[in-house]
């Protein structure tokens, strides 16, 4: 019942049942008619065809309004500029057209279809905020997340979509978030010491790690105890199984487009559901296979949870009378005490999928973000000096005891430091979204179309897919100063160059945490633990890259690093020493 189908999409089902009734015809007569009357009818039949998919398109163009807003060229008659799009390195190329053709500009998708992408402040307001209501993740996108995670807080719309962020925000802001401290520095200071051991077991002063997998190992295993206390182990053991299935997830998944995949995704998107179920479950696609398979190991690894912790809650209850309240508890109450899911498979498939959601979207993120910060302190050592004398003047003046919330936010130099690299490196930089009626969205500044006439406001139809372009609105100079395309903490700090205009933004007004009722609801949480692990790392440890290695920023459904144009993982390959002493 959430479901909803594009303009585009119903008319292309039609287009494609037709093509299929017509070729079946055209058999049935290729064994029954003369030669010459099959040529009249396949003639006949073709031509028919061929003006359906005409007055389709020309239909199409005129009820899109795409087509006159400026954008790159064409590169291909069936992919668009998808491929283009898709470019190996995150991001660059949605910025570069938008310093080309501005911040609201289209280009053509595969099949002929157009995309918006937009990174325009006021637009991006309205698209968010005012008229959030009428926007979601396009029809498509949700069903590859229900493919891949089920039905949780990213697949669910509108009501759903409310009564899941009402049990999840309390959970990750305020007395929470108190608690969460210490767990973030348990594992924080649990990662240093796994480094300390081996430094000192080998003797030569130096590892050389995927820092990529050790953060992201870190940040798996805060999030399985402070959501569902649970014990992973995964710093000490990043290659047990349910590490691996959650680390390959997103790359298996997206990572590395072809031309080829492309093509096979806008097909397959149009496809009825229990069609593709099929398809996937034939196909011998290695993403298609190992994103189904990661899914399942992390499926299996909910199950046992909750059925664990659901015998634990009725003990509780019977010897208590209450039972204790962290994240799994939240969301299976809130499953118990919907009167339409308690007790059902549908119930049971929303909270599996909650569970999943919640841990694979956390670790990702915070994994890959952790990452890129180390990358920059690497290719700028003097900030990373700046930081770590920071970070050691304040254990100092605490007597080398453990650190509070406050004195996070107390050090100007980590904060600026965390908020750049979140602002020049958003692990999503771009999301999706499609509008359920037509609309028309304005702008902050008008966009001058080919013909040399200009627009301050944009018509759309209904299922227009949208490129929420945050990786352009983050390097916005008017936002960010001349030297937006630059990591510069300095601009964070006293004097800096960050503009105090009020637009869109959860923090610091960028828009990596998006904004409006679908903006992330852990970004507090996050921003915590970024702080306090690059503490536990910087203030003890001298990082480095590893020599000769090429890395870039991948895009495999979030982004992350990627060396050497490797895609079988995420890997920032560095190397780590004991810092020096003041």
């Amino acid at each position: 019942m959430f479901e909803r189908e594009t303009y585009i999409q119903r008319n292309l089902a039609t287009f494609r049942t037709g093509a299929a009734l017509s070729v079946l015809a055209l058999a049935w007569a290729a064994s029954s008619l003369p030669a010459k009357v099959l040529a009249c009818v396949a003639t006949g039949t073709t031509s028919l065809l061929v003006l359906v998919a005409v007055g389709f398109f020309i239909h199409r163009t005129r009820r899109f309004y795409l087509s006159s807003l400026p954008g790159p060229p064409s590169t291909s008659f069936l992919a668009g500029s998808e491929l283009e799009y898709y470019h190996e390195e995150a991001a660059v190329v949605s910025m570069k057209w938008t310093k080309l053709y501005g911040p609201a500009l289209k280009f053509k998708a595969a099949l002929w279809g157009e995309r918006l992408i937009v990174s325009d402040p006021r637009a991006l307001n309205h698209i968010t905020n005012t008229n959030a209501a009428n926007y979601d993740r396009p029809a498509f996108g949700r069903a590859l997340v229900m493919r891949l995670v089920g039905p949780g807080i990213v697949w669910a719309v509108k009501q759903t979509h409310q009564r899941h962020r009402k049990v999840l925000m309390p959970m990750y802001n305020g007395k929470h978030l108190r608690t969460a401290l210490s767990i973030f520095q348990h594992y924080a200071d649990a990662l240093a010491e796994k480094w300390r051991s081996k430094l000192a077991g080998d003797g030569c002063g130096q590892l050389h790690v995927n820092m990529h997998r050790e953060v992201t190992a870190a940040a798996l295993d805060v999030l399985f105890t402070f959501s569902y206390d649970q014990n992973m182990g995964t710093i000490q053991d990043p290659g047990q199984k349910l590490a691996v299935a959650f680390r390959d997830l997103f790359i298996s998944a997206f990572g590395q487009q072809t031309a080829y995949s492309i093509m096979v995704r806008e097909i397959l998107e149009r496809v009825p559901h229990r069609v593709l179920r099929w398809v996937e479950a034939v196909t011998p696609n290695r993403q298609v296979q190992s994103s189904r398979a990661s899914f399942e190991v992390a499926q299996e690894q909910a199950v046992k949870m909750i059925q664990e912790r659901r015998k634990l809650r009725k003990a509780w209850s019977e010897s208590t009378g209450t039972g204790r309240k962290d994240v799994l508890d939240a969301l299976i109450e809130s499953v118990e005490n919907e009167p339409t899911l308690a007790g059902t498979p549908e119930g049971t498939a929303e909270l599996v999928a909650q569970v999943a959601t919640m841990a694979q979207a956390g670790q990702e993120t915070t994994g890959s973000t952790t990452a890129f910060i180390i990358w920059e302190l690497c290719n700028h050592p003097e900030w990373q000096t700046r930081l770590r004398n920071e970070i050691r003047e304040m254990l100092s003046s605490k007597g080398h005891g453990q650190l509070d919330a406050t004195d996070y936010d107390a050090m100007p130099v980590l904060q600026a430091v965390v908020r750049e690299s979140l602002r020049y490196h958003p692990v999503c930089p771009k999301v999706d979204r499609a509008p359920y009626e037509n609309d028309i969205i304005p702008l902050s500044e008008p966009v001058y179309l080919p013909d040399g006439s200009s627009v301050d406001s944009i018509q759309i139809a209904a299922g227009t897919v949208i490129h929420v372009d945050i990786a352009s609105y983050n390097r916005r100079p008017d936002f960010f100063g001349a030297d937006a395309d630059v990591w510069n903490p300095a601009r964070w700090l006293p004097g800096g160059t960050v503009s105090d205009a009020a637009r869109p933004g959860v923090v610091g007004g960028m828009f990596t945490f998006i904004d409006g009722p679908r903006s992330c609801l852990g970004w507090k949480f996050a921003v915590l633990e970024l702080s306090v692990i690059i503490t536990a790392i910087i203030g003890e440890f001298e990082c480095e890259l590893e020599p000769g290695r090429n890395v870039i920023r991948g895009f495999g459904g979030v982004m992350g690093p990627l060396a050497d144009h490797d895609w079988s993982g995420w890997n920032l390959p560095c190397i780590v020493k004991p810092a020096q002493e003041f």
